[in-house]
């Protein structure tokens, strides 16, 4: 799995270690392409749906869970 920016309690720790965790949370879900942090249960429904049956013929996949990051294009300034 390669996973964006989830919001996990380690997520949180790391925020909260900051001068203004309300700002850089804002700061998180503006970079975001859907508008908002990915969830662990996210996470966990794209494990277990490779990890059943429907997956019996895929082999060596990457799965980009990330809210369309790693499709995200940046204007040149």
């Amino acid at each position: 799995m390669i996973p964006g920016t989830i919001g996990t309690p380690w997520a949180e720790r790391l925020l909260g270690e900051t001068a203004d965790s309300a700002v850089e949370r804002e700061r998180l879900i503006v970079r975001q392409t859907f508008g908002r942090l990915g969830n662990p249960s996210v996470e966990a429904r794209a494990i277990a749906v490779t990890a059943s049956t429907y997956s019996d013929f895929v082999t060596g996949r990457s799965h980009v869970i990330d809210g369309g990051m790693s499709g995200l294009r940046i204007r040149p300034a």
